[in-house]
């Protein structure tokens, strides 16, 4: 565990390879963790997240980013994730420049994370490492409360999409559109 002011955050990286050295040998047990981990995902998916709209910064899936936080309402959307142990949905802004975004002002398409650690610095601003697990739309910001909530929906990467279009498809067929996107 890892102490943050007075705040305790567990540390999400060690837990999970502590599970998955567990389980390793054993494939019935590691496939019962990916579904379950896929039912935690889904399930915080339905609901209002805490947002993190994030500047000179586009996070990709399965990728850990140290993210430095000096917005009041985003140091406030950090700690309520963490706070209340939920992900935390973040897409780029359109205009890095602009100090307060609103809906208009980011992109639809970004991901959820956990917060892995945070970090209170000197100067007042944050610094969370955070791992993004998966690809999400983003079809509603709430913008009345302390800070920025989404409202997210499993997205589906690109080649997600091409293999659900070409489930009819010949495999030359398949071959053929996987060598064309290169």
């Amino acid at each position: 565990m890892a102490a943050v002011g007075r705040e305790v955050v567990p540390d999400l990286m060690q837990l999970r390879r502590s599970v998955l050295d567990q389980v390793g040998d054993r494939p019935e047990l590691l496939e019962l963790y990916e579904k379950l981990r896929f039912a935690f995902w889904t399930l915080e998916l339905e609901k209002n997240l805490p947002f993190l709209p994030l500047r000179d910064l586009i996070a990709f899936p399965h990728m850990v980013y140290p993210v430095f936080v000096g917005r009041l309402k985003s140091i406030k959307a950090i700690r309520s994730a963490m706070n209340r142990q939920l992900p935390i949905v973040m897409a780029a802004q359109k205009d890095p420049a602009v100090e307060s975004p609103n809906d208009v002002d980011v992109y639809r398409i970004g991901v959820v994370g956990s917060l892995i650690q945070v970090a209170d610095i000197s100067d007042g601003t944050l610094k969370a490492l955070i791992e993004c697990r998966r690809r999400v739309r983003v079809t509603q910001l709430i913008e009345g409360g302390e800070f920025m909530e989404a409202r997210p929906r499993r997205s589906q990467s690109r080649s997600q999409t091409a293999w659900t279009n070409c489930s009819s498809r010949s495999l030359p067929h398949l071959l053929q559109a996987a060598s064309n996107r290169r």
